[in-house]
């Protein structure tokens, strides 16, 4: 029992430590939440997630697919791949994530492990790299190929159009 005792404090350590947000859960509600879940989903205590139901958390868009994955884990099918979606926060924002989960044997009843890691830094930190390839950094002007680009584009539709392009 000490043996087991020492390993769940670790187990609760390295969850607590982790940059994702990982959640337990059974029969489709929350058990156990992590430092970093509480953060990404808005929430100040344990309480606002804990014993809810999963559903309450996934974005609408998602239900369909969310509900066939948890099936598949009710099933006994182990771990499934990673995939994005969205999720709710419980100040109704929406997260993008990428969710991994598996299911295992807790006490003779299947439990579900599941691990979501915030993809909508990486998303906003792309556009931000995006948006600077299009602009100088010292003029704050489009760059070249950026403005060539464009004038292309605004010259096909006015050739489309019948139009003249008049350039100031």
């Amino acid at each position: 029992q000490s043996r087991v005792r020492q390993r769940d404090e670790r187990l609760r350590l390295f969850e607590d430590m982790s940059q994702d947000a990982i959640c337990v859960a059974r029969d489709a509600r929350i058990l156990e939440v992590n430092a970093r879940f509480l953060d990404m989903f808005g929430a100040t205590d344990d309480w606002q997630v804990v014993g809810r139901d999963v559903m309450d958390f996934v974005h609408p868009e998602f239900h369909d697919i969310v509900r066939r994955r948890m099936e598949s884990l009710r099933a006994g099918h182990g771990d499934l791949p990673p995939i994005e979606q969205r999720m709710v926060g419980v100040d109704g924002r929406t997260i993008d994530v990428s969710v991994t989960a598996a299911s295992f044997d807790d006490d003779g009843q299947t439990s579900v492990h599941v691990v979501l890691h915030d993809v909508g830094e990486r998303r906003a930190a792309r556009q931000r790299e995006q948006h600077l390839s299009e602009v100088d950094p010292v003029t704050g002007l489009p760059n070249r190929a950026h403005f060539r680009a464009h004038l292309d584009a605004a010259l096909d539709t006015a050739c489309e159009a019948g139009r003249e392009l008049v350039l100031l």
